[in-house]
């Protein structure tokens, strides 16, 4: 699919240098964050690292707990309502006693409005809803997460509701009578490496 591109980063940007890929490398880049390729360059970027690792569109970061980092692309209007956008996720992390989180983020309105569905370091299957008050966040109950790369997250959109399935199983569904943004990406959360790869929207 071909899209309008748009990129937007959380949190405190400072200026950083960033280490351009060779051609090759950008090509590669497609099949593993598909539209996303062309919003993201890799490099550092503030506390968060972002490289290509054996297929996988890899996010590290060891310093910042806490942190969050995403990046997103904006569907164009004849997209349409209804789509399917899928992709596969891992989280690692050192710190035991705090999961991370490595996902999608769907919804993007604003910086502090938007979902996130993601997969955490505890085995879990989560949905973040950002608000101007927080996060309110809920773990899913019937679903657990391999976390050995062969975790896909999918979310079924229509124009008033959107059903988001890990490995198949449904993990939220939330009804919209406003509908959705039209702008969705890869969500990072915590301290630790997060991978994507398969990024697909059909």
């Amino acid at each position: 699919m071909k899209s309008g591109l748009k990129a937007r980063l959380v949190g405190t940007v400072a200026a950083v240098a960033f280490t351009l890929s060779p051609l090759p490398l950008l090509a590669d880049m497609q099949a593993h964050i598909g539209p996303l390729k062309d919003v993201v360059e890799l490099g550092q970027d503030g506390e968060w690292t972002l490289e290509d690792k054996g297929g996988w569109f890899t996010m590290t970061n060891t310093d910042a707990p806490g942190a969050i980092r995403y990046y997103w692309i904006e569907l164009r209007d004849n997209q349409g309502p209804d789509y399917v956008a899928s992709m596969n996720v891992v989280a690692q992390t050192d710190v035991a006693e705090n999961p991370s989180f490595a996902g999608m983020i769907f919804n993007y309105k604003a910086k502090d409005r938007y979902m996130g569905v993601a997969i955490g370091t505890n085995g879990g299957g989560y949905i973040f809803i950002r608000t101007p008050d927080g996060f309110d966040t809920h773990r899913a109950k019937n679903v657990e997460a391999r976390n050995d790369g062969s975790d896909m997250l999918r979310a079924h959109v229509t124009a008033t509701k959107v059903r988001f399935e890990l490995n198949g199983d449904t993990m939220f569904s939330i009804d919209s009578p406003d509908g959705f943004s039209p702008k969705l990406g890869v969500l990072a959360i915590g301290q630790g490496q997060f991978g994507f790869t398969g990024l697909s929207v059909y």
